[in-house]
């Protein structure tokens, strides 16, 4: 698997230089139409918060492994997350388990597994709940079932992470592919510190969209949990919308319905567009800046 992975990292490059210009090309000819006099310090800000937010997330799920028992050297772990942020252009968590079963090759594939899937369902139940406790800052024509369904799931999600149901869940999928069983998984309490630590992820998030907005077009602060509350849904469906890599489209759509309320919606569109851009710019950047130390740190070694 190790010789496949560099051509797969190639090809994953690729495929997200191929879905952004495709995300481009569809919205250049209403963007054109439209003349925007950018604040560059705003993209700038943008930039700063999206690096932020990926390495904050990165030392989380260092922590997050630790707790499962997963070791393995900085630069390696920085290389298999950072490359692997690219992987939500594949569907499902392809990627992130190749690398991850790369660097953690020491370990039992079970248990590395099974510390993606918390790390997926804890960050996506911290988004639940500050897109919950935010939507009072959403317009009121946004039905309450919305509001009441991000708490619905965030209860859903706390539950799938108790040890007491995780657990056995775990083995009898384990068993069902005729696998060992795991013997030891973190403590509940353990779990819940880590959807709040996550917690901070999604407020940067919805941070570098407000930043992108002031790009275009003056925004109060005050609208910012109304921002990171709709950008933070849009992200939960996209990731639901499996039929969409990335998310692509559907993320969009939802903001563009949802933020009219704060800027005209010419200024949505640049400012969504330009929240995409900013992302891939950071993931990809910090996947070559990751690959080099790699390479550095392999050549020193020979």
């Amino acid at each position: 698997m190790s010789k496949l992975l560099p051509w797969y990292r190639r090809g994953l490059l690729c495929l997200v230089i191929a879905g952004v210009s495709w995300f481009i090309w569809r919205n250049a000819s209403e963007l054109h139409f439209n003349n925007f006099s950018v604040r560059w310090s705003f993209i700038i800000a943008a930039i700063l918060a999206a690096f932020a937010f990926y390495v904050v997330s990165f030392f989380i799920w260092r922590r997050l492994a630790k707790s499962f028992g997963l070791k393995a050297s900085f630069i390696l772990e920085s290389k298999a997350f950072f490359i692997s942020q690219l992987g939500k252009y594949v569907p499902g968590k392809v990627t992130l388990l190749l690398l991850r079963l790369d660097v953690y090759r020491e370990y039992p594939k079970r248990t590395i597994t099974i510390a993606t899937f918390v790390e997926m369902i804890a960050s996506m139940a911290s988004w639940c709940l500050i897109a919950a406790s935010f939507f009072v800052f959403l317009p009121p024509e946004i039905p309450n079932y919305i509001r009441y369904t991000g708490i619905g799931v965030f209860v859903i999600l706390i539950a799938s992470l108790n040890p007491k149901f995780l657990k056995p869940s775990a083995n009898w999928v384990l068993r069902l592919f005729g696998r060992e069983c795991i013997d030891e998984i973190p403590s509940f309490g353990i779990m819940l510190r880590f959807i709040a630590i996550y917690i901070m992820g999604g407020l940067l998030q919805g941070l570098v969209l407000y930043f992108a907005l002031n790009s275009f077009s003056p925004v109060p602060l005050h609208y910012y949990p109304a921002i990171t509350s709709a950008y933070l849904c849009a992200v939960l469906i996209g990731i639901a919308a499996i039929f969409a890599p990335g998310g692509i489209g559907v993320r969009e759509g939802i903001l563009l319905l949802a933020l009219p309320m704060v800027a005209p919606k010419s200024a949505v569109l640049a400012s969504v567009v330009a929240t995409r851009l900013v992302f891939t710019f950071v993931e990809v950047f910090l996947g070559i800046l990751a690959t080099i130390a790699a390479r550095t740190l392999q050549h020193d070694e020979q």
